[in-house]
This record gives C-alpha cells, structure tokens and sequence, in this order.
C-alpha cells in the first residue's frame, strides 16, 4: 500500500520536473530568436518612430478627406431628397391646379407655397382669368336666367289678373243683367258659355245687393212713416242698426231720392212759392240759388231748389231743370242705360259745365247723335271753344242761345198746329 503512494508520488515528480524542463527549453529557444532578430528589430522600430508623423499626417488627411466626403455625400443626398421633394411639391402643385375649380381654391393653393407660386404665377394668372371669365359668364346667364324668371313671372301675374279681371267683368255683366230683370228666372245669350261658378257667382251677389237693398228699403220706409227709431233698436243686428244710425238725421227729400222714388218738384222759382211754403221747405234741405238768367245776358233768376246730388253743380241742377219747366220738358231722361240732361220734343241737350273729361265729352256727344234727330250742347260762352272740338258749332249752344232757339222752334210748332 505505501509502496504504491511512493510509486505515485515518484511518477508525480517525475512529470513536473520534464514540464519545467520543456518550459525552460521554449524560453531558451525564444531569447535566442529575439538575439538573433533583434537588429532588425531596432531597426524596425527606429523606422516606426520615424514614420509615425507621416502617418499622423496620412491619418489627419484621410479623416478631412473622409470628413469631407462625408459631408458632400450628406449634401448631395439630401439635395437629391430636396429635389425629389420639391418635384413632388411641383407634381402635386400642378395636379392640384388643374384641378381648382373657382378662384378660392386658386387663393387657397396660391398661398400654401410662396415660390410655387411665383414659379406658376403666370399659370396661376392664366387660370384666375379663365375663373373670372367664367364667373362673369355665370353672372350674366345668371342675370338673364333671374330677369327670364322675373318675366315669367310677371306674364304669369298679368294672365292670372287678367283671368281675375275677365272673369269678374263677366259676373259684372251677368249681375247687371238680374238687375235691370231683377230677377233670376232667365240667362243671357252672352252667358250660354259661362260656367256654373261663374253664373253662380253673380247670382250670389245679386241676392246678396237684393237683401242690402230690402234692408235698406226697410230701414228708410220705416224712417219715412214714423221718423224714428223702432223700439226693438236695440235687438237688431249690427248691419240693420248701422243703417238706422246712418240715415236717421237724412231728410224726407234725401230719403225719397235713396229709394229713387219721386218726390215731387226740387225746383222752384222763388217768387213762385209764398213764404210760408218756402219756410216749410227750408226745413227739409230747400235752399236758395241766384241762377244767371238764360234769357239775358246779364241778371239773376232767384230759384228756390233742393239738390242733394254731390256730383252735379247747382247751376247745372237750375239750368236744366229751368228748361224743363219754361219749354215742358223732361229732365234726366234714361235710355239705354244712359241718362240724358234734358229732352224736349226729342230734342236731346247735354249741359256741360267743364268738368267732365274729354271721353265722357265724346260719348255723350256720340250717344245724342245715335238717338235723337236734334241734339244740341248747352255751355258758358267761354266754354264754346272747348267743345267745338267735339261737335260742329252750331250744335253748341250758350244758355241764352238755346233760349231764343227753343222760343222759336215752339213758335214753328204752334204756326204748324
């Protein structure tokens, strides 16, 4: 057992020992190299050292020149992307400018890019009177499409009137047509064409005239009987106490013409009529007028007269009414709807005193022919020069004129009886 571990321990030493030897061999055999190349060494490394400011030098150059390309290898890239952006702005720019549509977005697109703008600027001028162009071009057919509808649409409010107007002239036609009937049992031959509503229209205003009229009837017959009001006043409608309240102060005479029934006489001579009638009569609206005398050509006749009508002048009311009583003849004489001054022996006399306008003048004038063999127009002296322009001279007559021609012509008549 012991001569095993001394065995090993011998074995041991033995290989430690040749280890070191072979160590001290490499070592020996490495120094004698380094002898051997050590001049050349030294000579090296004096080389080194005197090539180490070369190098510096080569390494400093090289690094500026690297520095250097790098530099303009970073700017030539990044000008290349500037280029490549700047293409594609333009690209874009471009694209979006063919495809602006009005002024706005031409401002919009302008000023997103101050120098593709001024690039552009004569494609973006180019293009800005193109939109003006068009804009005005838009303004006018936009004037024309407006006053076109604005035409349109008066010729529209002119047919739609017209159409108002015609058919309220023919239910204007027809309501005077019941009238003059005064009733509705028979229609015209000019309404066998017009329609239900229409005829149905004029009916309707017909009756509704006929109940104001009866209404109205009642109120100023119940006036005239009992000169008061009735004394169930207070429960009529509104309509019928209106009427009361309206013609409650009218005289008797006044009542009579609204109801366009006679009265009697309007007109008196004053000398003609004793002072107690005459201050009867004042209480009832007579009152005195001083009419120039027909018969001369100065002078007064003093008449005592009661005219309510607001549109006739009391010197037409006295001349025309003193004719009619000095030559037995007929005052407001109606034929065809149209009421003539004076009549005497079918002799027709219009009285004209300078108000009415030329077209009524003319058809007058116009009716006095188509129905009467004589006819005549009685105005002022003044006045002849004025109507001479619608009828000869001869037919115009001045008061004192028509007095002598009338003296006469009675005179021819009675010879002839």
């Amino acid at each position: 057992m012991h001569i095993d571990v001394i065995i090993n321990m011998k074995s041991e030493n033995n290989d430690s020992t040749g280890l070191a030897v072979f160590i001290v061999a490499i070592l020996i055999a490495l120094y004698s190299f380094y002898e051997k190349i050590k001049p050349e060494l030294i000579r090296t490394y004096n080389e080194f050292l005197k090539a180490i400011p070369m190098m510096i030098l080569f390494i400093i150059t090289g690094l500026i020149i690297v520095v250097i390309l790098y530099f303009l290898l970073n700017f030539i890239i990044k000008n290349y992307k500037r280029k490549k952006e700047w293409n594609k702005l333009e690209i874009n720019f471009l694209d979006s400018l063919k495809k602006c549509k009005n002024i706005e977005e031409l401002d919009n697109l302008s000023s997103s890019s101050k120098k593709l703008k001024e690039n552009y600027s004569e494609d973006i001028l180019e293009l800005k009177n193109k939109f003006l162009n068009e804009e005005r071009l838009n303004e006018l057919e936009n004037i024309k499409q407006y006053e076109h509808s604005l035409e349109k649409q008066k010729q529209e409010e002119l047919r739609i009137r017209k159409e108002k107007k015609d058919k309220q002239e023919k239910i204007n036609k027809l309501f005077e047509y019941y009238v003059e009937k005064e009733s509705l049992t028979s229609i015209p031959k000019f309404a066998i064409d017009y329609s239900s509503e229409l005829v149905n229209q004029a009916k309707r205003e017909y009756n509704n005239i006929k109940e104001k009229s009866k209404l109205k009837e009642k109120v100023i017959t119940h006036l005239l009987k009992y000169k008061s009001l009735p004394g169930d006043f207070h429960d009529l409608e509104l309509e019928e106490k209106e009427l009361y309240k309206k013609y409650l102060n009218f005289n008797e005479f006044e009542l009579y013409d609204i109801l366009k029934k006679p009265i009697g006489n309007r007109f008196f001579i004053t000398k003609e009529v004793d002072p107690f009638e005459r201050e009867k009569l004042s209480k009832i609206g007579f009152r005195n007028y001083s009419m120039p005398n027909p018969k001369k050509s100065n002078g007064f006749i003093p008449c005592f007269i009661f005219n309510t009508r607001k549109r006739e002048g009391d010197y037409h009311f006295c001349l025309k009414n003193w004719f009619a009583k000095e030559f037995n003849g007929k005052t407001e004489v109606l034929t065809d709807n149209t009421r003539i001054d004076l009549v005497i022996d079918n002799i027709g006399f219009e009285i004209e005193s300078g108000s009415n306008k030329d077209l009524q003048i003319a058809k007058n004038i116009e009716f006095l022919k188509n129905n009467y063999a004589e006819w005549f127009i009685i105005c002022k002296r003044e006045l002849k020069t004025k109507y001479s322009t619608f009828a000869p001279s001869s037919m115009i007559l001045t008061p004192k004129e028509a007095y002598e021609y009338m003296v006469k012509y009675t005179e021819d008549k009675n010879k002839d009886i």
